[in-house]
């Protein structure tokens, strides 16, 4: 008997049957039961708990049980052997207690971390709330990677969420080391009484602010609320608080970097300067490890490996083997010392200036506390529509002269790090269950709120009437407000690409490629001068979703810094260019593509999603490949691409840039592309056959070298339309296997000194994946 048998006969039986066990079959499985090959033991015992429901081989699962459970006990045994044997023991209702007790060792600091992983795994296969007590009794005593772990796992079932509330009301200590985010989700779970216990016992396990920290803080913060020295500022950062932070550059790695945080403004930054245990990141929590020979060692968790992790301080990083520590301990609190007061008001002021380096005049209104979408989830609904908005990069960047705050939503305290207030189309949504209107304070005259994020779900296009998306109340001090109303089809477009509206403008290089969305700026004055309170953000909880994702206040005397440079893109031989709807255009032409031509040595190949970067890399690119719908909408743009191609470059035209996408650039589908596609047959299997002429160029007949002469593939067969005015010459063509009618699938010809090669094939993988497509599209690129 091999493994592979026992498991296949296993597999082979039909769910509901009731085999009888004949005499030979019991003994042979007693034999297997009892073998010394225990991987082999452990893959029969499913099978003959299956076999034997009149539990005749009971005594030899017996014998196996205690085998398994010598092997878990054992410390010199393989550890795949160990898990292998929690995992079975769990598996038999009478050893599970065991199992679980003697599965505490595997949980260990000093065990290698796939060790760890593993049993946190194995655990989790059980619903036994036996194990959840002991994940939960040893979380604080692990590192990182097996806390997430473990945390998931407890959180998942609201049974085992009740085992790690019950740890925490006997260790409240432990509840710091959680981290905010871990304690958000806490509260906020998703079964109510969980969420009403954890928020009454967190409320006593991690107490408010110190009052008397508060009174520090307001008697602080007049002066410290001021223009600063910024050079002096420098000097103050460099003597307390370089050798752990980062500002533009310089620093050290212990803390986050702190460039541009000045923005945040005194309000913000003053109580974490002074209160460094008030908010801390997860990442940056100081830990605590203990080694055998005594010694105690303090520092952020930067890396851990398999058998060692490593601690950064201020002295620098320090790696310890797993095998010599005694225990690892999250202290939950922050490595940066209090007492900050001491330097003065104004060089708390000073330091500040500097932190906000060419900023000053700007604060960045921050939406930790309001976020209700992750843009890396799906702005609108996490379950039913995961599209996802993913930012280039995260952190303070600058669009049109204006600094603003991208959040990173695996940095805040509730996951999300996008404003998407009420409203939408569809009953049932996330979107329709948001906040409809959120207040953020500002204390001080405005000059222009600048917005990030003219986006709305549903916008125009999408519906084309001029109505009412946001408004902005305007709250002045003296207990009077104003407001601006902005519309859709104004400041407001459709998130899921590039539609232009003339109240706000595009932004280019910040969404990911291959990501959907677009980023939209726009700014507003007040309506009238004086200093204001607050402003009042409300949707008017319509068929639209307003989406913002920065906003920034310019006071008075603000001056814009100058515009970033154009993002350096690396010159390529082949640029594709995807993006649009319908395609999942970063698996299939940024992935199996660009590794398609990769594997033959077709030069250096790079995929871009984005307008601006095509534009970017064009000037340097020997060959383009065009695959999206998506539009292009600068007429600069367009023009170049006509001339590469006209003084000598290669264009190949593929599957989406095929439709006849657009109308206002009618010379792609009437010169470039020699035709158009408006319909297409049901996605499904179709024939495919090389049509060359006889006495087609060589060029043209090298086109389809290596191509079968006749194929079948499943994609979605264009009805092409071919501009009967242009000379082409046919290459494949395609026939429908339901209506039979046929189409050109793939033709080249001249325009100007180029070549242009069309194909309309690559709906999704099964086209991309296929040997024919592949041949054809590395011939077109040769």
């Amino acid at each position: 008997a091999t493994r592979a048998a026992v498991e296949a006969l296993l597999r082979a039986l039909p769910t509901d049957a009731k085999p009888a066990l004949a005499a030979d079959g019991e003994a042979a499985l007693r034999t297997l039961l009892a073998g010394k090959d225990v991987e082999l033991a452990l893959a029969t015992l499913p099978l003959a708990v299956r076999l034997d429901p009149a539990g005749k081989l009971a005594p030899a699962m017996a014998g196996l049980g205690e085998r398994l459970h010598g092997t878990l006990a054992d410390a010199a045994a393989p550890w795949m052997a160990r898990v292998g044997a929690l995992r079975a023991l769990l598996s038999i209702a009478g050893r599970r207690p065991a199992a679980i007790a003697a599965a505490a060792p595997l949980l260990s600091a000093a065990a290698p971390l796939d060790l760890q992983l593993a049993a946190i795994d194995a655990l989790g296969t059980t619903d036994d709330v036996a194990a959840a007590k002991l994940l939960a009794a040893t979380w604080n005593s692990l590192s990182e990677q097996p806390r997430d772990r473990i945390f998931e796992l407890l959180a998942a079932r609201p049974p085992w969420t009740a085992a790690l509330l019950d740890q925490l009301d006997a260790k409240p200590n432990t509840a710091r080391e959680l981290g905010p985010q871990r304690l958000h989700r806490l509260r906020s779970h998703p079964d109510p009484a969980i969420a009403e216990r954890a928020t009454a016992l967190l409320a006593k396990a991690v107490p408010g602010t110190d009052v008397s920290m508060e009174a520090l803080i307001a008697r602080l913060m007049p002066e410290v609320d001021q223009p600063g020295d910024v050079a002096n500022g420098k000097t103050v950062f460099e003597a307390n608080c370089a050798k752990c932070h980062t500002a533009y550059g310089a620093g050290g790695k212990v803390g986050p970097d702190l460039t541009g945080m000045g923005m945040h403004g005194a309000n913000d930054l003053l109580p974490v300067i002074l209160d460094p245990n008030r908010v801390i990141e997860g990442s940056y929590t100081e830990w605590q490890a203990q080694l055998k020979d005594g010694r105690l060692e303090t520092g952020v968790l930067v890396r851990e490996t398999a058998d060692a992790v490593v601690l950064r301080n201020a002295e620098g990083d320090r790696e310890f083997a797993r095998v010599d520590l005694a225990r690892l301990k999250n202290s939950g609190r922050s490595p940066m010392p209090a007492g900050f007061e001491a330097l003065g008001a104004k060089a708390l002021r000073d330091v500040i200036a500097f932190l906000a380096g060419g900023s000053q005049g700007w604060r960045v209104l921050d939406l930790r506390a309001h976020a209700s979408a992750d843009g890396r989830q799906g702005l609108y609904d996490s379950r039913r529509d995961r599209n996802p908005l993913r930012l280039r990069q995260y952190g303070i960047v600058t669009v049109e002269g204006v600094p603003f705050e991208l959040l990173d939503s695996q940095r805040t305290v509730t996951g999300k790090n996008t404003l998407v207030l009420k409203g939408g189309l569809v009953d049932g949504w996330e979107s329709k269950s948001m906040a409809q209107r959120v207040t953020l304070p500002v204390g001080s005259e405005v000059a222009a709120l600048h917005v990030l994020g003219g986006i709305a779900a549903w916008g125009w296009p999408y519906f084309r009437e001029i109505e009412p998306i946001l408004q902005i109340t305007w709250k002045y001090a003296d207990g009077t407000s104003a407001e601006t109303v902005l519309q859709n089809g104004v400041e407001f477009a459709d998130w899921i690409g590039r539609n232009e509206v003339p109240g706000s403008t595009f932004v280019p290089g910040l969404v990911a490629d291959g990501s959907a969305g677009q980023v939209r700026y726009h700014a507003h004055r007040p309506p009238k001068a004086g200093k204001i309170a607050a402003i009042e953000l409300a949707s008017f909880d319509n068929r639209y979703a307003p989406t913002l994702l920065a906003l920034t206040v310019e006071l008075p005397g603000a001056k814009k810094s100058a515009a970033a440079p154009s993002r350096a893109v690396p010159a390529r031989d082949v640029v594709i260019f995807g993006g649009g709807s319908s395609h999942d255009f970063a698996t299939h032409w940024g992935g199996t593509d660009v590794a398609t031509l990769a594997a033959v040595g077709i030069g250096s190949v790079a995929y871009h999603g984005e307008e601006d970067a095509l534009a970017a890399a064009l000037p340097t690119a020997q060959r383009l490949v065009l695959a999206n719908n998506q539009p292009i909408h600068s007429a600069e743009l367009r023009g170049a691409i006509r001339r590469f191609v006209e003084q000598g470059g290669t264009l190949v035209v593929l599957h989406a840039a095929s439709w006849f996408n657009w109308a206002d650039w009618p010379e792609w589908n009437a010169d470039l592309v020699a035709g158009g596609a408006r319909s297409h047959e049901a996605y499904g299997e179709f024939d495919v056959e090389v049509v060359v002429p006889a006495d087609a160029p060589a060029a043209a007949r090298a086109l389809v070298e290596g191509v079968p002469a006749k194929f079948a593939l499943a994609d979605e067969l264009y009805r092409f339309e071919p501009n009967a005015a242009v000379a082409v010459t046919p290459l494949l063509h395609g026939r429908s296997r339901g209506s039979k009618d046929h189409f050109p699938v793939a033709f080249t010809h001249a325009v100007g000194s180029g070549r242009v090669v069309v194909c309309t094939l690559g709906h999704d993988g099964a086209a991309h994946a296929h040997p024919a497509y592949q041949r054809f599209l590395v011939n077109a690129l040769r």
